[in-house]
């Protein structure tokens, strides 16, 4: 199924970046950049509109296939969009 999900790619791409981007993600999923425990990572086959949805309760992620392959940029934009809902994005020096 990762070779199905074209979002997959993009999301390890982007924690494997840096260590700021590994702390957004651990952010996006369990609501603090201080979670130390397993994170969740659900490959879901099915195509939606929005690549991932975040379970902050269950320190999981869904990440879906979309029409099209999410970009660096956009995923940065959802995510930071994410992040900013959560309330966690202000917190950040």
């Amino acid at each position: 199924m990762y070779s199905q999900n074209n979002n997959v790619k993009p999301f390890i791409d982007y924690i494997k970046e840096s260590d700021k981007n590994r702390i957004k993600f651990t952010e996006l999923v369990t609501g603090t950049k201080f979670y130390d425990g397993l994170i969740n990572i659900f490959v879901n086959d099915v195509v939606s509109e929005k690549p991932f949805v975040a379970h902050t309760c269950f320190q999981s992620i869904d990440i879906y296939r979309t029409p099209e392959t999410i970009n660096k940029n956009s995923l940065v934009r959802q995510i930071n969009f994410e992040l900013r809902s959560l309330g966690v994005a202000n917190n950040r020096p």
